[in-house]
């Protein structure tokens, strides 16, 4: 019951903090969708965000959840479908986790108290719509799945003391395995660009060997420490907070923008699978 009361608090707060940075009407939302891999309970978090905001003119609300770190870019997924099948869409987007709940006292493995540790309570939130002429802009997200070897790397499951959070050892050698021969292609896929320094980064705080592959001299990605501040300011203030940490770090990689005169924006996560996904963002012309 902890827990419910609080997840609910927590994403109607975020979902509180975008509407009123949106300045739109409420009441023109048609579509929530929501996402945890904290814990469970129905009705679920879709609804609970409904009633905390007393949205009216909701057609479909959904959870999305159990997705783990990657759990905004499987959201999004979503949204971004609501918005393609119904022009007039205003889909309200939610990544809630309380992750204190699973603390494990009993924990001796290295990877389960790392998993202890890092990971923090936050939720996050964003609205998407057709939009207008200078608004930000999603390409579709991309999905990379690592071989079958990587699938327990990043891992939560469910013990006689609660959920088990989990992270190998081997999860930054394996992003780095992974994203070294492909980066450049996720760039001209998802933003039309080469070079690293087209665009301002997004990279998914998981913890500082996370990051630090994207600082690695052999990827020849040549990204500074300023270049990744997004991404390590999240993870000073706020650690690991699974889905909703991205949405922090996209919000002030756009923000930096105005600073660094680009106009795009490459976002990379990744979670349990093990599984990478990325996306571009660019102002609508």
């Amino acid at each position: 019951q902890w827990y419910q009361r609080r997840v609910a608090i927590t994403a109607g707060g975020a979902a509180k903090d975008v509407i009123r940075e949106w300045g739109g009407d409420p009441s023109t939302i048609t579509h929530v969708v929501t996402n945890t891999s904290s814990g469970t309970h129905m009705p679920g978090l879709d609804l609970a965000v409904v009633d905390a905001l007393g949205l009216r003119n909701v057609r479909q609300r959904i959870c999305v959840d159990n997705t783990g770190c990657y759990g905004s870019f499987s959201a999004l997924t979503v949204a971004q479908a609501f918005c393609a099948a119904e022009p007039d869409a205003v889909v309200l987007v939610t990544c809630t986790e309380v992750c204190s709940v699973h603390i494990n006292k009993h924990s001796k493995d290295r990877s389960e108290i790392l998993g202890n540790i890092i990971f923090g309570d936050g939720a996050t939130s964003a609205i998407l719509s057709q939009g207008n002429k200078g608004d930000w802009q999603m390409s579709p997200i991309r999905m990379v799945t690592a071989p079958p070897s990587t699938r327990d790397y990043v891992s939560v499951k469910l013990t006689d003391q609660g959920y088990l959070l989990y992270l190998s050892k081997h999860l930054a050698p394996c992003l780095h395995t992974a994203v070294k021969p492909m980066w450049r292609d996720m760039l001209k896929d998802s933003l039309g660009v080469k070079d690293s320094h087209d665009c301002d980064w997004a990279v998914h705080p998981g913890g500082k060997a996370v990051i630090n592959v994207f600082h690695s001299e052999d990827l020849e990605m040549n990204l500074t420490k300023e270049d990744l501040e997004p991404s390590w300011t999240s993870l000073r203030h706020h650690g690991n907070l699974a889905a909703p940490s991205i949405l922090l770090v996209i919000k002030a990689a756009m923000e930096r923008t105005a600073e660094t005169g680009r106009d795009k924006v490459f976002v990379i996560g990744f979670g349990p699978g093990m599984v990478i996904k990325y996306y571009g963002l660019t102002k609508k012309e």
